[in-house]
C-alpha cells in the first residue's frame, strides 16, 4: 500500500448561497482539474497532503475553491508539521466534526498503525488510542465512525496480543470513557481458514496466516442500528452485534451464512453502505482484472442474496476505492489505486445505467482513500 499524497474525504455540511466567496489557492497547492459537469449541485471537501503542507480544503461542484483549514493566515498547526505514509480523513455524525489519522511507528510489521484525532474547525482537538486489557493500543487506520467527541467506534490489527503472527481485528465502541462492547476475531477461530491467499496482500498471506481479516470500512445498518463491517481478505462483509460485540453472520466469502447467488458474487470489496436493505459496496475484483460497483439485496431471515444493480467500470481498481448512491441513482466513486491509475487519483460520477463517467475532478501523483458528496 503506497503512500498517500492527496485524499478525497468524507463532507461537511456548508450554508451553500448563491453568492459564495471563492478564495486563492496558497503557493504550493497542488494542480487540480475538473472534466464535465456533475448531475447534482454540492460541495466536496478534500484532503491534501503535499509537499509537508497539510489541509482540508471544500469545493463546489464546478471545482473552486470556497474554505480552507487551516487557512493562509492561520495559526493553527493540527494538519501541519505531521509525518505519516497512511492519512485518511472523514466528518463526525455532528457537522462541525472532523476526524483524522496520524501515523504512529510500530516496530517488526508492515501494518500502518495511528492515532485517531478528532477536531473541530476552531483547532479543539482530542487524541483516541484503543485500550485493550488495559494496554493502550494504536489504531488500524482504515476507517473509525465518530459521533461526538466523547463518543466513537475504532478498530485495530493487533500483533502485540499473543504473537506475531496474526493480526487479530478489535472493535470496540466507546463513549463517555467507558467500552460498551468489544469484538474479537479470534474468538472465532474458523475465520482464520476463510481468508483468501491468492489476492495481493502476500506478505501478510504467505508463510503465516498473517492478516486474515484485514478491516477497511465500517458503516451503521439503520434496519437496527449494528454494524456492518468490511473484511477484504475474507471476501466477506460482516455483522457486528453492539449491544455484546457478538459476530451476528457473515455474508460472502468462504462459508457464507447467506446463500450466494453466482451473480452476487465479489472479492476484496471496499467501501460499504446500506439503506433500505440494499448493500453497496465496491466490488474490487482481483481474480479478473475488473472492478464493479454492486448493490445487493438483502434478506437476512432466509438468508439470501439478490442482485439489485451493478456497473463494471472503466477501470480496475486493485487497492481501496470508494462509492456512493447519488439522489438520481448515479455513483460517485473514488478511484482508489490500480495499474492505470497510479499517475492520477480523484473521482468521478458514473452513470448508473450505462457506466459511463459523467464528471471528473482529478489531482496528481497521489493515492485517495475516502470521499463524500454534501448535495446543495
Amino acid at each position: 500500500e503506497k503512500t498517500a499524497f492527496i485524499i478525497l474525504v468524507s463532507g461537511c455540511s456548508f450554508n451553500h448561497k448563491d453568492d459564495i466567496k471563492v478564495i486563492n489557492p496558497p503557493l504550493g497547492f497542488p494542480d487540480y482539474a475538473c472534466d464535465g459537469n456533475l448531475s447534482i449541485p454540492g460541495t466536496f471537501l478534500v484532503s491534501i497532503n503535499h509537499d509537508q503542507n497539510h489541509y482540508l480544503a471544500d469545493f463546489t461542484d464546478s471545482c473552486k475553491l470556497i474554505w480552507l483549514y487551516p487557512d493562509t493566515n492561520s495559526d493553527k498547526q493540527i494538519l501541519q508539521n505531521t509525518h505519516f505514509p497512511l492519512e485518511t480523513y472523514h466528518k463526525s455524525e455532528k457537522n462541525d466534526l472532523f476526524y483524522c489519522f496520524m501515523n504512529i511507528k510500530v516496530d517488526n510489521t508492515r501494518f500502518t498503525y495511528a492515532k485517531l484525532t478528532i477536531f473541530d474547525k476552531n483547532g479543539t482537538s482530542k487524541d483516541v488510542f484503543y485500550t485493550h486489557q488495559n494496554n493502550r493500543l494504536p489504531l488500524d487506520p482504515h476507517d473509525a465512525i465518530v459521533f461526538d467527541f466523547d463518543h466513537y467506534i475504532i478498530a485495530t490489527s493487533s500483533t502485540v496480543d499473543k504473537d506475531d503472527d496474526i493480526q487479530h481485528s478489535y472493535i470496540q465502541e466507546v463513549k463517555d470513557g467507558e467500552i460498551l462492547w468489544e469484538f474479537d476475531s479470534g474468538s472465532y477461530p474458523h475465520l482464520i481458514n476463510e481468508r483468501y491467499t491468492n489476492g495481493d496482500n502476500q506478505l501478510s498471506l504467505g508463510q503465516t496466516e498473517g492478516d486474515y481479516m484485514h478491516f477497511n470500512s465500517f458503516a451503521i445498518d439503520p434496519s437496527d442500528n449494528n454494524l456492518l463491517v468490511s473484511y477484504r481478505n475474507q471476501s466477506a462483509i460482516m455483522k457486528i452485534n453492539r449491544t455484546n460485540g457478538e459476530l451476528m453472520w457473515k455474508l460472502g466469502g468462504i462459508h457464507s451464512d447467506f446463500k450466494i447467488n453466482q451473480d452476487c458474487i465479489f472479492y476484496y470489496q471496499h467501501s460499504i453502505s446500506m439503506k433500505n436493505n440494499v448493500l453497496l459496496l465496491l466490488n474490487n475484483g482481483q481474480f479478473n482484472q475488473y472492478s464493479k460497483i454492486m448493490e445487493i439485496r438483502i434478506d437476512e431471515k432466509r438468508k439470501t442474496m439478490e442482485l439489485v444493480n451493478e456497473v463494471q467500470l472503466p477501470y480496475y481498481i486493485s487497492n481501496y476505492g470508494e462509492v456512493l448512491k447519488l439522489s438520481n441513482g448515479n455513483y460517485l466513486v473514488q478511484r482508489g489505486q490500480g495499474i492505470s491509475l497510479d499517475d492520477i487519483c480523484g473521482f468521478d460520477e458514473i452513470d448508473y445505467q450505462t457506466g459511463d463517467i459523467i464528471f471528473s475532478m482529478d489531482f496528481p501523483l497521489a493515492t485517495s482513500y475516502s470521499l463524500d458528496f454534501i448535495p446543495k
